[in-house]
């Protein structure tokens, strides 16, 4: 696969060559496409976990959040909980 990039991403791809970053192209290229991978996973796995929770509501579970404070601790832990997810893979 021979591909030509834009002025900026082979501004981008040179700086990250001349730092170490990546001993090859093909190797910056490698981990750009396992990233991408891994985001497109992220994403589905958010996907099915907000159709779990959106099934809990409509069902009948809910969470009474009192106030704003509430709302940002329930926020934190599902950060928390996506980032743990994260670490198992």
């Amino acid at each position: 696969m021979t591909e030509t990039f834009p002025a900026d991403l082979r501004q981008f791809v040179a700086e990250e060559l001349a730092h170490g970053r990546y001993p090859s192209e093909r190797d910056l290229v490698l981990d750009a496409v396992r990233l991408l991978r891994e985001s497109r996973a992220r994403e589905e796995q958010l996907r099915q976990d907000l159709q779990v929770r959106l099934a809990s509501l409509d069902s009948g579970e809910a969470i009474e959040l009192a106030d704003d404070e509430a709302l940002g601790r329930f926020l934190d832990e599902i950060e928390q909980d996506v980032e743990r997810e994260d670490r198992r893979r």
